[in-house]
């Protein structure tokens, strides 16, 4: 849908005057393909940038869904692949934030590069599209405009682990998938995360409480007990979010519910430390051990009794946990003979 436009916030124009450089890049924002031709005979300046040396172009790709603006100004003589100190273009900038597809094919058969990456991370513009845009149709464009589904950026993250991290909508994460991204791609170590390399897709996923996006990247052949290099798995991120229908997805694809990171953590622990009693419930139905120690001999009732500060709890689904794995406790205690 085009944004209806005020005439009178273009009063420069009604008088066929120069604009200046932000008022033109202003306009270019909302503005009508008349407004945008008119303001460029009256002289306004094509290449006209902002602070961060984003250009007219590039502004209207992020915020103007009318094509027919973005056509103006590449008739006019705007270059596709003008980039930021960054290397950012016209085109990451539509595919990260304009959700019409037909901006996307206007910059494209103008010639935009949709292999271009940015300077400070590597990101490309398929990944700038997972990451932020849910119209899954402009990720269907860019690959067939022969985009690389697989490449990496920083960290090792790949378009599929940016839509499944970022990405709320699970139809942009299904177009990737149905295209062939790698399903198993795993990420190198990122120090802004804290976290170590070999984390993949579904981990991330299982983060989020989206069951939709969960079991479309296990359809998809994804390794539900796959772990990352310092040994955490896709159920203990769930676990750790509480997200009681992610663990339940999982364990019912074969996650390994008693599995233990580097530290000798399971997914039970990390559900009890932050009281997630819907989750503690579903490990311990799938035959959680309660009595695994971590590397310090701390096992799940210990966590559930030290819980994290991060978390935000009430201490009523703190004391209904330790309840919960007491009186597991106890069922398995050997029984006296009378």
């Amino acid at each position: 849908p085009e944004k209806d436009v005020d005439a009178s916030a273009c009063v420069p124009l009604l008088r066929d005057e120069k604009l200046s450089d932000e008022d033109f890049i202003d306009l270019c924002k909302e503005g009508t393909p008349e407004m945008v031709r008119q303001a460029l005979k009256s002289g306004s300046n094509l290449r006209a940038r902002d602070d961060d040396a984003r250009t007219a172009l590039m502004w209207a790709a992020w915020e103007n869904t009318n094509p027919g603006v973005i056509h103006e100004l590449l008739s006019a003589g705007a270059s596709p692949d003008t980039r930021t100190a960054n290397g950012e273009t016209a085109l990451m900038y539509a595919a990260q934030f304009n959700a019409n597809p037909e901006v996307i094919k206007t910059l494209l058969a103008a010639g935009a590069n949709p292999n271009a990456r940015t300077d400070d991370y590597g990101d490309s513009v398929l990944m700038k599209a997972a990451a932020s845009n849910v119209n899954p149709e402009v990720i269907k464009i860019l690959l067939s405009a022969g985009t690389d589904i697989n490449a990496k950026g920083q960290f090792g993250r790949t378009a599929l682990i940016w839509a499944a991290d970022e990405n709320d909508n699970p139809e942009v994460l299904k177009a990737l998938l149905a295209a062939g991204a790698d399903v198993n791609a795993q990420t190198e170590a990122d120090p802004f995360a804290h976290t170590a390399a070999g984390w993949t897709a579904l981990m991330y996923a299982a983060q989020k409480n989206n069951a939709e996006m969960l079991k479309a990247l296990l359809e998809a052949g994804t390794d539900p007990k796959a772990k990352s290099n310092d040994c955490w798995t896709a159920l203990m991120c769930a676990a750790g979010s509480g997200n009681a229908e992610a663990v339940k997805i999982l364990l019912s694809k074969g996650a390994d519910v008693n599995a233990q990171n580097k530290e000798g953590q399971t997914a039970l622990m990390m559900a009890a430390e932050c009281a997630r009693i819907e989750a503690v419930r579903a490990l311990l139905s799938a035959g959680a051990n309660a009595q695994i120690q971590d590397e310090n001999g701390h096992d799940a009732l210990w966590y559930a009794q030290s819980p994290s500060e991060e978390e935000e709890f009430s201490g009523e689904d703190s004391a209904a946990v330790v309840r919960l794995l007491q009186d597991g406790a106890k069922q398995k205690e050997p029984q006296k003979n009378q």
